[in-house]
C-alpha cells in the first residue's frame, strides 16, 4: 500500500492508493493469454511488441458499467473472446492486418479505422470497449 503526501491550502494529508498487479503486462516479444481458471476483473491497458495477445472473458465476471481492454500491437494478433451478455464497442486501428469482429470480416485492410458498436451498447449496464492500436497483425472478436 502506498500512502502518498497530498498538500492542499497548506495542510498535508495523507492518502491512501492500493498498488494491485495487472493480469497482463506490457512485453517485447511473446505471447499474452488469460488464465484459464475464474479470475477477477481489472481493465486492461498494455503494449506490446511481437506476439499474440488473447484475453477471454468467459473466466470473470464484469462489473457493472464500462469495462476496457486497450492494446497496442507492433506485430501480432489480437484475440478477445466476449461472453454473449455482454454489449460491445470495438475501436480499432490497423497499418496492415484483417479484422474479424463478430460475423463481420474485414479482409487486410491497409491503413484502416473501423469501428463497431452493438445496438443495445449506449443503454446496456455491462459493457466492454475494446480498442487496439497495431502496425502488423489481425484482430479477433468472437462471443464464446
Amino acid at each position: 500500500m502506498i500512502k502518498p503526501t497530498i498538500e492542499q491550502k497548506g495542510e498535508s494529508t495523507q492518502e491512501t492508493l492500493i498498488k494491485r498487479q495487472p493480469l497482463f503486462k506490457n512485453t517485447f516479444f511473446g505471447r499474452q493469454k488469460s488464465p484459464e481458471y475464474v479470475y477477477e476483473w481489472d481493465d486492461v491497458n498494455i503494449q506490446c511488441g511481437i506476439g499474440d495477445s488473447i484475453v477471454d472473458l468467459s473466466y470473470t465476471v464484469l462489473p457493472q458499467g464500462e469495462s476496457v481492454i486497450f492494446i497496442r500491437n507492433i506485430i501480432g494478433n489480437v484475440h478477445i473472446y466476449v461472453p454473449y451478455e455482454v454489449e460491445v464497442k470495438v475501436c480499432h486501428s490497423a497499418i496492415y492486418g484483417s479484422s474479424t469482429v463478430f460475423e463481420n470480416i474485414d479482409y487486410k485492410s491497409y491503413n484502416r479505422n473501423l469501428l463497431y458498436q452493438t445496438d443495445q451498447y449506449d443503454h446496456a449496464e455491462q459493457k466492454i470497449k475494446i480498442i487496439t492500436s497495431m502496425v502488423v497483425g489481425d484482430l479477433e472478436v468472437k462471443r464464446v
